[in-house]
């Protein structure tokens, strides 16, 4: 099934009021409190899923998701790395290497799937015009596109 449907929303809600009432009878909620009982309702209720599942669900922030994931997978290695960097000694120099050349990588990496991703979304918009397009919208179209200047072009 799906993990976020309407019955289950509502189950967690119902779970998330019944916790949050017997928490209040002690007393006054902290934050820490309130944390911990969200945490502990969501874990009760929601399905486990597998760490990386979070990636496919939502791609408008690729670039961020992608930094989550390395973080995830490798954010040890990452954080010795760097520490390796800052701290002067042996590992310097090997580190600078390592770090630069992953940097280097990951940058071009990212700036090449977001360059496909617009390529993709301009050829989607240009065969849906193509499809949509009236006599009239093609022929402004061509119209605009023999304008020799900007003057031309926002007069048509």
């Amino acid at each position: 099934g799906v993990p976020h449907s309407p019955l289950h929303l509502a189950d967690l809600r119902s779970a998330a009021r019944e916790a949050l009432a017997s928490l209040s009878e002690r007393g006054p909620v902290s934050a820490d409190d309130l944390a911990g009982l969200v945490a502990e309702v969501v874990d009760a209720h929601l399905p486990s899923l597998p760490r990386w599942s979070w990636y496919h669900q939502a791609w408008p922030m690729l670039d961020w998701k992608l930094l989550v994931f390395l973080w995830r997978t490798a954010g040890g290695l990452a954080v010795l790395v760097l520490a390796a960097t800052i701290v002067p000694g042996p590992l310097h120099g090997y580190s600078g290497r390592m770090l630069r050349w992953s940097v280097l990588g990951i940058t071009y990496l990212l700036v090449s799937v977001d360059l496909a991703i617009y390529v993709a979304i301009r050829l989607f918009i240009r065969a849906i015009e193509a499809i949509f397009a009236t006599r009239r919208h093609r022929a402004l179209r061509r119209e605009l596109r023999k304008a020799k200047s900007y003057r031309e072009w926002f007069v048509m």
